[in-house]
């Protein structure tokens, strides 16, 4: 799995649409992004909550990131 540095604000026009989210108690949270018919994968890893960077997978189809968001929720994900 390819992780690069959070530019939704950048890339995208309007601000990113969640779809799908695991809960904020996890040390890492994940969020399923749509926007103007992209979507991504969203990371954020909140083991030290003052440098809590996230982190997007490339913008992609919705089949593409309904499959990734699955193998993430399921632990295969490489």
């Amino acid at each position: 799995m390819h992780w690069q540095p959070a530019q939704s604000a950048e890339r995208f026009a309007r601000r990113p649409h969640v779809i799908a989210w695991t809960c904020e108690c996890w040390p890492i949270v994940y969020e399923k992004l749509m926007t103007g018919g992209s979507y991504l994968i969203r990371r954020t890893d909140q083991n030290d909550r003052v440098s809590a960077v996230p982190l997007e997978s490339s913008p992609t189809s919705r089949k593409e990131a309904d499959v990734l968001w699955r193998r993430l929720m399921s632990g295969t994900a490489v």
